[in-house]
C-alpha cells in the first residue's frame, strides 16, 4: 500500500520508575489514510506508544512527527488527533446526539452546527435513529459506535483506538471489525489501532507492527506477517505455528538443506540469509498435509514420519497432533468437506502417518 507518511515515530524511548523500559528506541511510519495496527502481548509497549502520540505521555527521548512537524511539545488538546478508549466514557446524562456534538461545541462550534455535524456522523456509524436515546439504553456495540462517532465528528487527522473492542463478546467484536474498517474507508482518516488480538489485526489492518518488550519486531501487511514472519516471536505470536529444531547442512538453488532431529532432511526457502548452524524450521498447521505411508511416493521430498497422538474436531477443520521420531510435535490442520453428520477422521490415534512439508511454506528461523 502506498501513501505519504503522516506519522513518523523516530527512536522513541520511555521508562517508568521501578519498571523495565516500556519503549526501547521505537521507529515506525504510519501513512496517510492507513489502518495501522500495533499488535503485541500485554506489556509490550503498544498502549504507551499510543499515549505518546496522543500527548498523554511524554517520551524520554525521540520524536513524533505529524505531517513533518514535531508534536511532542503540544498538549493533547492542541494535537489533531482523537482517541477512543476501552472505556467509552460517554456522558450518561446526555443523549447520543448530545454526546457526539459535545466535542464540537467545546471547540467553538455553534450548537445547531454541532448537532448537524453530529447527525451526519451518526448516519456514518449507522446510529441515525438512536440520537435521542441515553447511553444506558444502548447495547455495548452501539455505545462503542457512539464513542467512535464522537471521536470522528471533530475530523481529526489521526484516530487512535486503544483496544476499543475488548469489552465486547466474540460475535459482536467480529461485526464491529467490519464496521470500523468501513468507517475508516469512508472517512479516509488514518487509524492507529492497538490490540493484543491477532485475528483483529489480520482482519482489519493495511499494515501491522508486531511489538514485544518495547521494540518493534516486524512491520508488514497482514499476509506478509503471517506467511513470512521475520523471527520466532512473530511466527509464534501470529496464528499457530509448528517449530521443528534442525541443523543446516547445505544450500542449493536458493533452498537450505536442513537435517531435522528425527533424521529427515527438508528443503527450506533461504529467506533470512542463514548459511549454516542450528535453526528452527517453522510451518503453519494448514500448510502441512498428512498421508498414509502406502500413499507416499518413495522419492517424495520434505516428508517426515510420525504417529498420530491426538485428533481434535473443530467444526470446519480437524487438527491432527503428530509426534515425530525425536519427540517433536507437529500439528496438521485439514478442512472437513463432509457434512450431514457423516464426519469421520481420516486417521486414528496411534496410526503411523507421513507428513509432507511444502518447501515454500517452511521458514528457517533462529533458535
Amino acid at each position: 500500500m502506498g501513501g505519504a507518511a503522516l506519522i513518523e515515530i523516530r527512536g522513541v524511548r520511555k521508562s517508568f520508575a521501578g519498571q523495565a523500559r516500556a519503549l526501547d528506541g521505537v521507529s515506525l511510519t504510519v501513512r496517510e489514510n492507513e489502518f495501522f495496527t500495533l499488535l503485541g502481548p500485554s506489556g509490550c509497549g503498544k498502549t504507551t506508544l499510543l499515549r505518546i502520540v496522543a500527548g498523554f505521555e511524554r517520551p524520554d527521548s525521540g520524536e513524533v512527527l505529524l505531517a513533518g512537524k514535531d508534536i511532542c511539545p503540544l498538549p493533547p488538546n492542541l494535537r489533531p488527533v482523537n482517541t477512543v478508549f476501552q472505556n467509552y466514557a460517554l456522558f450518561p446524562h446526555l443523549t447520543v446526539l448530545e454526546n457526539v456534538a459535545f466535542g464540537l461545541e467545546m471547540r467553538g462550534a455553534k450548537r445547531e452546527d454541532a448537532k448537524t455535524q453530529a447527525r451526519q456522523m451518526l448516519e456514518t456509524t449507522m446510529l441515525g435513529e438512536f440520537g435521542a436515546r441515553l447511553p444506558s439504553q444502548l447495547s455495548g456495540g452501539q455505545q462503542q459506535r457512539v464513542a467512535l462517532a464522537r471521536a470522528l465528528a471533530c475530523k481529526p487527522r489521526v484516530l487512535l483506538l486503544d483496544e476499543p473492542l475488548s469489552a465486547l463478546d466474540l460475535k459482536l467484536r467480529r461485526t464491529m471489525r467490519a464496521e470500523l474498517k468501513r468507517v475508516q474507508r469512508e472517512t479516509q482518516i488514518t487509524f492507529i489501532f492497538v490490540t493484543h488480538d491477532q485475528e483483529e489485526a489480520l482482519a482489519m489492518s493495511d499494515r501491522v507492527a508486531v511489538m514485544n518488550e518495547g521494540r518493534v519486531r516486524q512491520i508488514g501487511e497482514p499476509a506478509e506477517i503471517y506467511d513470512a514472519p521475520g523471527d520466532r516471536f512473530v511466527a509464534g505470536f501470529i496464528g499457530e505455528t509448528n517449530f521443528l529444531p534442525g541443523e543446516i547442512t547445505g544450500c542449493e538453488n536458493g533452498f537450505l538443506r536442513v537435517l531435522l532431529g528425527g533424521g529427515a532432511t527438508v528443503a527450506v526457502a533461504a529467506g533470512n540469509g542463514e548459511k549454516s548452524g542450528a535453526v528452527t524450521v517453522a510451518i503453519r498447521p494448514e500448510r502441512a498435509a498428512l498421508h498414509s505411508p502406502a500413499d507416499t511416493a518413495a522419492n517424495a521430498e520434505n516428508i517426515v514420519t510420525g504417529e498420530v497422538r491426538d485428533i481434535v474436531y473443530l467444526g470446519g477443520t480437524t487438527r491432527y497432533d503428530v509426534v515425530l521420531p525425536d519427540g517433536a510435535a507437529l500439528s496438521v490442520s485439514e478442512s472437513n468437506e463432509s457434512g450431514g453428520g457423516n464426519y469421520a477422521a481420516r486417521f486414528a490415534r496411534g496410526e503411523k502417518v507421513c507428513a509432507s512439508l511444502p518447501r515454500d511454506s517452511l521458514r528457517a528461523l533462529e533458535r
